[in-house]
């Protein structure tokens, strides 16, 4: 309440009638070109000199086929289900999207992170990282950026005591074999 809103910047300016965040949310897809199609994206790849990061796979074999293509990472993401509330969840798309690009680029999960061990959980199934959006845009709605950092420090400080609990001295440590034996990859 002390700080308003949350702002989407990356979508000042799309909607001027969208006034809340529901209005935002639901405008969002508006926005999306439906002729965008592989061919598309890898005209981005040949021309784009930089990092290009591909998020939004739930597929092993789009994750293949992004790792065929040259792009760089690829975030396992169901866009926390608001688009799709039905599409598979982050944590279940995991092991088979690390499966499918075999190490040839790095894999970050997006989605289903509340909590430290959350983060354990996915670096032992083989994601490189994960992404933290939701909980530095709630710390930031309550307290600004002191309450987005509160929020990483508290998953900083879950994360070091699950890996305590687990015996993994270092990140390099996690590994599946941490994980119930129905899980291990």
């Amino acid at each position: 309440i002390r700080y308003g809103m949350p702002v989407m910047e990356n979508l000042i300016g799309l909607d001027a009638k969208a006034t809340n965040s529901t209005a935002i949310a639901s405008s969002v897809g508006r926005n999306y070109d439906p002729s965008f199609n592989w061919d598309s994206l890898k005209k981005i790849r040949d021309t784009w000199p930089r990092k290009l990061i591909v998020k939004g796979i739930l597929n092993p074999q789009d994750a293949n086929r992004i790792a065929l293509m040259g792009c760089d990472a690829v975030v396992v993401s169901n866009h926390g289900g608001r688009q799709l509330d039905g599409a598979v969840a982050t944590f279940d798309a995991l092991p088979a999207v690390v499966k499918a690009v075999n190490g040839r680029i790095p894999v970050l999960l997006d989605g289903g992170v509340r909590r430290g061990s959350d983060i354990v959980k996915a670096l032992a199934m083989g994601a490189q990282g994960v992404m933290l959006g939701r909980a530095t845009l709630f710390g930031a709605a309550c307290a600004g950026e002191p309450g987005a950092s509160r929020a990483l420090s508290i998953l900083k400080d879950e994360l070091v005591r699950t890996m305590q609990l687990c015996g993994a001295r270092s990140m390099d440590q996690i590994t599946g074999r941490m994980l119930f034996k129905d899980m291990l990859i």
